[in-house]
């Protein structure tokens, strides 16, 4: 493992946290992402159903059954298959651009307002957009969710590397591309303290679609090429070694 860890002097939480809302942003609307994904808060893929769980959560919506009944309990089920519909039926087709945002909004805006105005319900309480109301609920949602990938990364090195500024990047290449991100020789370069090795694999050779540069140039600049304190002869060598590799590749890609 990494002999040296750059700590955070403040709460790795809050920085982690500082650090993927800024890649990743925080949207209160549901939006489409670059994949054509319905998507919505700090990139909560909504086809993923634990994601669209927590979200109708958020939103109001009773998944359990344990607050309604009769007529008022089918009309919910009904409501939340449309939702599940909206955001995976084939016969909506979503691209990347301003207007399938449009789209995706106004089907889902439908669902919610025909449950808005739906007498079946008495007192139930029901929002008339898909939209979360504040960045609370957001921060609810990315909470619920946040956890499961610092266990992808736990999993992939084998062990809990400490809070830091290299974890909080590996967390978020887990949480923009899942476990398989991390890939077997990102894993092995940490796993024999090769620093130099771990961020040319963070940089370069886990942008394969070469679609996600700027997010994986960001990884690899908060997981940092350098060591802290003075480096040994060896170190400088990988360093150096790295620098022209790295050139290398930017010709490549250019």
């Amino acid at each position: 493992m990494l002999s040296q860890l750059h700590l955070l002097t403040t709460n790795y939480i809050q920085e982690r946290n500082k650090f993927l809302i800024a890649e990743e942003a925080l949207r209160r609307k549901a939006y489409v992402d670059t994949k054509g994904i319905p998507t919505i808060g700090i990139g909560f893929n909504l086809r993923v159903t634990k994601n669209l769980d927590l979200v109708l959560q958020a939103l109001g919506f009773d998944l359990s059954g344990q607050q309604l009944t009769g007529d008022a309990l089918a009309a919910e089920q009904q409501y939340i298959q449309a939702i599940r519909n909206v955001i995976n039926n084939v016969q909506y087709t979503y691209t990347k651009d301003d207007s399938d945002d449009i789209l995706l909004q106004n089907n889902l805006t439908q669902v919610m307002y025909a449950r808005a105005n739906d007498t079946r319900y008495t007192s139930f309480s029901r929002r008339g957009v898909f939209e979360f109301y504040n960045d609370n609920e957001v921060m609810g949602v990315y909470n619920s969710i946040i956890g499961d990938y610092e266990k992808i990364v736990d999993n992939k090195l084998g062990y809990c590397m400490a809070d830091s500024k290299e974890r909080a990047a590996l967390v978020s290449m887990a949480y923009n591309g899942g476990g398989g991100i991390i890939k077997r020789a990102l894993v092995d370069a940490i796993t024999n303290d090769n620093r130099a090795e771990a961020w040319f694999e963070i940089r370069y050779n886990s942008n394969s679609d070469r679609g996600h540069t700027r997010r994986r140039y960001q990884e690899a600049e908060m997981f940092s090429l350098y060591d802290n304190g003075p480096l040994s002869v060896a170190e400088m060598k990988e360093v150096m070694r790295m620098t022209k590799q790295s050139a290398f590749s930017y010709q490549l890609t250019a």
